[in-house]
């Protein structure tokens, strides 16, 4: 009869050790979902400060080409509201859905305004262009690799939420699927 109370005692323990232990991991995929989402809205920033100097240098060697630039300039615009609003919220599917959005519109006008630079060389040229065209360029190419290291993560995340029997605790601690990018 007392070894009855002392294993309900021991199944209570490791209930709750596993669970705590759920928790945890939980939480630190989570911390890293969100110490992804950090890294690439440090680079978008840095990429954002770019394309800012960089359409200010071309208002005057591509005068003509002010509808470019200003649909490029109101991407831009949308693409930081998005980022804002993804860092504000890095787990929140629609967050990621909208700047996924913003991005293929923002890439749209890029492709535009670079294709009328590469039909006048000489816009290219001015000293002015060419440091922020750079360095646009530069953060522009580790965009896919910030967003890979953020969808590892969130995979990693999901990956655990689904697994049994930790999906049925992931409920009651309220940890949702996390979108991609």
């Amino acid at each position: 009869m007392s070894l009855q109370p002392g294993l309900v005692l021991l199944v209570a323990a490791v209930v709750f050790f596993w669970a705590t232990g759920v928790h945890h991991r939980l939480m630190a995929l989570r911390r890293q979902v969100q110490q992804a989402a950090a890294r690439l809205s440090d680079l978008l920033t840095q990429r954002s400060g770019a394309l800012r100097d960089l359409l200010s240098a071309l208002q005057q060697p591509l005068v003509a080409e002010q509808r470019a630039l200003g649909a490029l300039g109101d991407a831009h615009q949308q693409s930081l509201a998005a980022l804002q609003v993804l860092s504000a919220k890095p787990l929140d599917p629609a967050a990621a859905r909208g700047w996924v959005a913003a991005e293929a519109h923002l890439a749209s006008g890029a492709a535009r305004v670079l294709a009328l630079l590469d039909q006048q060389p000489a816009a290219r040229q001015h000293a002015q262009v060419d440091a922020p065209l750079t360095l646009w360029m530069q953060a522009q190419a580790r965009v896919p690799l910030m967003r890979h290291g953020f969808n590892d993560a969130a995979a990693a995340h999901d990956h655990a939420l689904a697994q049994f029997p930790t999906r049925l605790l992931a409920r009651v601690f309220r940890f949702v699927p996390v979108g991609r990018l």
